[in-house]
């Protein structure tokens, strides 16, 4: 499962996908002007949720905080 989100001039792309033990882990692109940006993650572990929903809604806000804190 995907989902995009625009958020202070980037796009966040986010997959959803299944881990060995059935949890739900997104892994979080950013992109500027249709080119992929670099940006450190805020935290040293995957968060793992129980749906898809879950775990796509959790990926655009870690986009978000990404972002917030590169921007500062």
């Amino acid at each position: 499962m995907q989902a995009t989100d625009t958020f202070m001039d980037h796009e966040i792309r986010v997959d959803a996908t299944q881990n060995a033990n059935g949890a739900w882990v997104a892994q979080v692109r950013i992109f500027r002007d249709g080119a992929p940006v670099d940006l450190p993650a805020p935290e040293l572990v995957t968060p793992e949720w129980l749906t898809c929903d879950e775990a796509l809604r959790g990926g655009i806000d870690q986009g978000r905080v990404m972002i917030r804190t590169r921007d500062r």
